[in-house]
């Protein structure tokens, strides 16, 4: 009796442990992923105009090149995954490590809509974004349309 419970338990903790297992693979960004993008050096931000969805102004392309607001960007594209939103885009980003393009994805501040989207190895990924990357985005945004 003792053993069948014993059984019981190691076979119930097993299968535990394979749906935690199963559940932390799959769609997270791969650390091979976040490894690549650590190496960014540089970030273009291209923010759309609200009509027509695309960047129809120069002045509404901006370079980052500070080491921290790259790293902040970059963070700021979290694990979890967002649903996929109707209510557009205020812009993409170009995430550089010296000319090599490492990702380019498009992304939502609005807080109701805060999120990216992007291909990786050939699949869609929408990824909500952080409080703190929306932040700096409309405050980066916020400089170029007064201009």
């Amino acid at each position: 009796m003792f053993i069948k419970c014993y059984i019981n338990i190691l076979v119930s903790a097993l299968l535990v442990i394979i749906v935690f297992v199963l559940l932390s693979c799959g769609d997270s960004i791969d650390s091979k992923l976040n490894e690549k993008l650590a190496g960014a050096n540089k970030i273009k931000l291209y923010f759309f105009d609200k009509e027509h969805g695309t960047v129809e102004n120069p002045k509404m392309i901006v370079t980052v090149s500070k080491q921290g607001d790259i790293k902040k960007i970059i963070s700021s594209i979290t694990d979890e995954t967002s649903e996929q939103f109707k209510c557009g885009y205020s812009g993409q980003l170009e995430i550089f490590k010296d000319n090599e393009l490492l990702l380019n994805p498009e992304f939502n501040f609005e807080e109701e809509c805060r999120h990216y989207v992007f291909t990786y190895r050939d699949e869609v990924m929408f990824r909500m974004m952080t409080e703190e990357g929306s932040k700096l985005l409309k405050k980066y945004y916020e400089r170029v349309s007064k201009d």
